[in-house]
């Protein structure tokens, strides 16, 4: 380093230890010195040994010409001034995975009983990684005025107009991109432990992205107070945010406002606050390890009324669901790592929901699921109630009780349904999530041809009588299948018009179907069975066998009729919803 100065002395009576009254002394610009540090630390999770920064090289430069003076006249209180100059400082740490660039500019000092600096600070960071909590830094800037006093009793120190800018900062579970901060003010007293206050914090955030979801917008600290104490932090602060977005992963939106309170001592973060969305308020209580990457969420969601004008979808965009009326509340308690304690219920109120093109009314019931062994699980079954589901045909009355055990069956015991006039019933329905097989059998009983007919809005059809089904169903990677299913009709038979449903061509160069079609036009059965297979095509095939008697043949002799039938059930409850306005119906059904 180059300087050049000059010394007044009082006198050289004792040349040997001459009197200095006063100094001047100009250090020198692109001068640089290089320096090998090792810092004091406390514990091998401190800051400074997890960075690397513990043993680091140092090179130093003076950008502008720093002046010292001093007068040293008074033996009792000696005084130096530090003006103008800037200097520059590159850290590097010794694992080679952290370095900070300093630029300390317009310096002014002063030494004396109080000694005091100000001065405009610039940081850099290209790198930096904290081993200990895996949390990496990439291209963070700040600047901030700066203020040091110290006395005999220690020191403090004020930063002002502070602006932080990162890239990027990720730890194991989270990736934080475009963050920046703006603090109008940090004032520290440097003393055991030494104590920071913020009072004000403003963040932005372009995405916060973890495995779940994705963060954006803004976050605000009130009244923030920093305690370091033997080299670790602890926080207590306030915090809100008016525009929080949050989608997961299945790109659902949700746009919020929070307030709260949190807490860091001892790496562990805690937190109560509020989340308010749309319609839904959510009150939260959470922890989380930093040391462990472990943590858990109370929650409690307060009584929520739904309506046409304030639905779900207001509150989540973008969910194939929709809540239009009813009300509901839930809570419980959610852990990073899912343990035994954990659990969530839902209660839920004359609810009506809408699922693409269908609808249901009139949901009501408790449903609770709790966490043991590592699975979901409801301890008991819980008993729900359906007003009506209409997925293109109306099924009423729907009472069952659900239950979800280890091995991931959901299970519909007691099952109960009117349809078509007539009784859905099954003892147990039962679907896994794992998409493992499993068998049911559902009976119908007093099921009305003449409903069918006219809930289909069939052009070539009309229909009486009842008939009784018992359909084994089979759930399972395909999705729902049947096999052998059987009909039957119940005394004493009905009626069937079955008609233009053939071309002219095809009556005319078939004589027996031309025979047939004529006595479907008018026929009275007095049976009718068969069976019905239900492929994981989605095509319903029924084989069916009647005996009856039609005016266009004979009247006075039986006629047997063997039918095979087809048809697409899901383009079928397609058609039947395209040819409805779901509004329309729905709010006919939430009128009754």
């Amino acid at each position: 380093m180059a300087f050049k100065g000059k010394l007044q002395l009082s006198s050289l009576n004792n040349i040997n230890s001459p009197e200095v009254n006063s100094f001047q002394l100009e250090l020198i610009p692109n001068q640089t010195i290089q320096l090998d540090i090792s810092a004091p630390t406390s514990g091998k999770n401190s800051p400074l040994i997890t960075t690397g920064l513990h043993q680091s090289k140092i090179q130093a430069s003076i950008k502008d010409l720093i002046s010292i003076t001093g007068d040293l006249t008074n033996p009792n209180k000696r005084d130096i001034e530090v003006e103008q100059g800037s200097l520059t400082a590159t850290i590097q740490g010794s694992n080679g995975d952290s370095t900070v660039q300093l630029t300390a500019s317009g310096i002014q000092c002063h030494f004396s009983d109080i000694s005091a600096c100000n001065f405009e600070l610039k940081t850099k960071v290209p790198q930096l990684y904290e081993r200990a909590r895996e949390l990496a830094v990439t291209n963070l800037s700040s600047t901030a005025k700066a203020k040091i006093e110290s006395n005999l009793k220690g020191q403090k120190f004020t930063l002002e107009s502070i602006k932080v800018s990162g890239e990027k900062i990720a730890t194991k579970t989270l990736a934080a991109d475009r963050v920046n901060l703006d603090i109008p003010t940090v004032h520290c007293e440097v003393t055991e432990p030494t104590i920071c206050t913020l009072p004000e914090i403003s963040s932005q955030f372009g995405i916060i992205n973890t495995e779940q979801f994705s963060l954006s917008g803004d976050l605000n600290f009130l009244d923030s107070i920093v305690t370091i104490k033997n080299g670790a932090a602890a926080l207590d602060s306030e915090f809100n945010s008016n525009n929080l977005e949050i989608e997961t992963s299945e790109k659902y939106k949700v746009n919020s406002s929070a307030k709260g309170k949190l807490s860091l001592q001892h790496n562990k973060l805690t937190s109560h606050s509020q989340i308010k969305a749309g319609a839904i308020k959510i009150d939260l209580s959470g922890s989380y390890d930093l040391s462990k990457s472990s943590g858990g969420v109370e929650f409690s969601v307060p009584e929520v009324t739904f309506s046409t004008d304030r639905s779900l979808n207001d509150t989540i965009q973008g969910l194939p669901l929709n809540i239009v009326s009813g009300r509901l509340s839930a809570g419980g308690s959610v852990s990073l790592h899912p343990r035994s304690k954990d659990s969530i219920h839902v209660s839920l109120d004359d609810i009506a929901a809408t699922y693409k093109d269908s609808f249901a009314t009139g949901i009501s019931g408790d449903l609770k699921v709790e966490n043991e062994d590592g699975h979901w699980i409801t301890p008991t079954p819980y008993s729900l109630s359906i007003e009506s589901i209409n997925a293109g045909l109306p099924v009423k009355n729907i009472q069952l009780s659900l239950q979800l055990d280890k091995q991931k069956d959901i299970t519909l015991h007691n099952f109960s349904a009117d349809f078509l006039q007539g009784k859905v019933t099954s003892s147990a329905l039962i679907w896994n999530l794992a998409e493992e097989t499993r068998k049911s059998i559902v009976h119908a009983q007093g099921i009305s041809l003449e409903a069918l007919a006219q809930e289909t809005d069939s052009e070539n059809f009309e229909a009486s009588g009842l008939i009784n089904l018992e359909i084994p169903i089979v759930t399972g990677p395909e999705g729902i299948t049947v096999e052998a299913g059987h009909l039957q009709g119940e005394a004493p038979g009905g009626r069937l018009r079955y008609y233009g449903a053939f071309s002219p061509q095809m009556l005319a160069s078939n004589p027996q179907l031309k025979l047939i079609a004529n006595a479907l036009e008018d026929y009275e059965f007095q049976t009718l069975e068969g069976s019905i297979d239900y492929p994981a095509s989605g095509d319903l095939q029924l084989q069916l066998k009647l005996v009856g008697r039609s005016e266009a043949i004979d009247s006075d002799r039986d006629l047997v009729i063997n039918l095979n039938l087809e048809n697409n059930i899901p383009d079928m409850l397609r058609s039947l919803q395209a040819s409805r306005d779901l509004t329309e119906t729905l709010e006919k059904q939430l009128d009754q």
